[in-house]
C-alpha cells in the first residue's frame, strides 16, 4: 500500500458488509450451506471424521464468517484466491480445489487461463506455471467422485455435476460410499 501511495495511487477503502454476520450455531449452519454451494456437494469424509475441529473451523471461519460477507462477490473472492495460491509454492492441491470452485461460482475456463497469462506477464513464470498446472490437473471438472464399489472417476463439464452413483444413487457426504477426489479445500 505504501509503495502505491508513493507512486500517487489512491486506493479507495473496501466497503463493509451490508448485513450482520451470524454467530454460534447460525454461523456454522451458514458456513455449511456456503461450503456445499461452493463445492457442489456436502463435504465430509475421513479427514473430517478424524479431526472434526477442522471441519467446524473451516465451516464457521472460512465458509461462514468470510463467505457470509457480501462486500466481495464469490466470483471475485475465488479469482483472488486462485491468483494468490498461484503465487505460493507448495499450494498446488489447494489451487486445484479453488480452480474447481471458481468454475462452480461461474468463472470460465478461459478466464482462469487468462489468470495464468497475467501472472506470466506481470508476476513470474513459476506463478504462471502453477496456475497452468491447476488448469491441466483439474481439466476443470466441477467435482470428481470415486465410487468405492468399483473405482472410477466421473467427470463433467463446468457447471454440471456428477449427481449419482450408478450403484446406489447416493451423492457424497457422510455415510456415502462416494469420496471426493483431487484437490483439497
Amino acid at each position: 500500500m505504501e509503495a502505491r501511495k508513493q507512486r500517487g495511487i489512491q486506493d479507495a477503502a473496501g466497503r463493509a458488509p451490508s448485513r450482520a454476520i451470524p454467530n454460534g450455531g447460525a454461523l456454522l449452519a451458514a458456513g455449511t450451506a456456503n461450503q456445499t454451494k461452493l463445492v457442489g456437494v456436502p463435504v465430509g469424509g475421513p479427514l473430517y471424521e478424524f479431526a472434526p475441529a477442522i471441519d467446524e473451523y473451516l465451516k464457521t471461519h472460512l465458509f461462514g464468517a468470510i463467505f457470509e460477507r457480501d462486500n466481495l462477490d464469490w466470483q471475485s473472492r475465488e479469482l483472488a484466491t486462485v491468483r494468490m495460491l498461484s503465487a505460493l509454492p507448495g499450494t498446488e492441491a489447494q489451487l486445484q480445489a479453488r480452480t474447481r470452485i471458481s468454475m462452480n461460482v461461474g468463472r470460465t475456463a478461459s478466464q482462469l487461463r487468462q489468470v495464468a497469462q497475467v501472472l506470466a506477464d506481470r508476476v513470474d513464470a513459476e506463478s504462471s506455471r502453477r496456475a497452468r498446472g491447476a488448469d491441466a490437473a483439474t481439466g476443470f471438472p466441477i467435482i470428481a467422485l470415486t465410487c468405492a464399489c468399483r473405482p472410477k472417476l466421473e467427470r463433467s463439464r463446468p457447471a454440471k455435476m456428477v449427481d449419482a452413483c450408478e450403484h446406489s444413487g447416493i451423492v457424497g457426504g457422510r455415510g456415502s460410499h462416494l469420496q471426493l477426489r483431487g484437490g483439497g479445500g
